[in-house]
C-alpha cells in the first residue's frame, strides 16, 4: 500500500511541475516585413523594381506628351477656324484613338510591373538559403 501512495505522490508532483512549466511559455511573433526590410536583398530588389517602373512610365509620359500636343494643335486649329468640321471629325477619333492606346498602354505596364515583381520574388526566394529561424541575434522579435 505504502508504494502505491508513495507512486500517486510522485505522479502529481510531476503533473503539478509539468503544468507550472507549461503556464512559463512564451510565444513571440516576428513581424517578417520588419525583418525583409532589413535584407540587403530586399533593397536591391525593390530599387531594381523602381528602374523598371521609371522605364515603364516613360513609355507612358512619351505617348502622353504626344496626346496633349496633338490635342493642343487641334484646339489651335478650330479656334483660329483653319479646320474643316471633317478634319475635325477626323481629329476627334484620332485623339480619342489616342486616349485609348494610353489606358492599354497604361494597364499593359501595371500588369508588366506585377509581373517583374513576382519575379524578383520568386528569384528572392528561391535565392535564399538560409531559413528565416537563423535570424540574427540584433533582431528583437515583439513578445507582448
Amino acid at each position: 500500500m505504502k508504494p502505491i501512495l508513495t507512486l500517486c505522490t510522485l505522479f502529481l508532483l510531476i503533473l503539478n511541475s509539468s503544468l507550472s512549466t507549461a503556464q512559463e511559455v512564451k510565444i513571440g511573433y516576428t513581424n517578417i516585413e520588419l525583418v525583409l526590410s532589413y535584407m540587403p536583398e530586399t533593397k536591391q530588389m525593390q530599387s531594381n523594381l523602381n528602374d523598371y517602373q521609371n522605364k515603364l512610365s516613360q513609355k507612358l509620359r512619351v505617348k502622353e506628351q504626344a496626346t496633349q500636343k496633338f490635342y493642343a494643335e487641334t484646339i489651335e486649329k478650330v479656334q483660329n477656324g483653319t479646320m474643316s468640321p471633317e478634319e475635325q471629325s477626323n481629329a476627334e477619333k484620332e485623339l480619342a484613338g489616342m486616349q485609348r492606346e494610353m489606358q492599354q498602354l497604361s494597364a499593359e505596364s501595371e500588369r508588366q510591373l506585377v509581373e517583374k515583381q513576382n519575379e524578383l520574388c520568386s528569384l528572392f526566394w528561391k535565392g535564399y538559403k538560409v531559413p528565416l529561424i537563423k535570424l540574427p541575434k540584433i533582431m528583437v522579435l515583439d513578445t507582448s
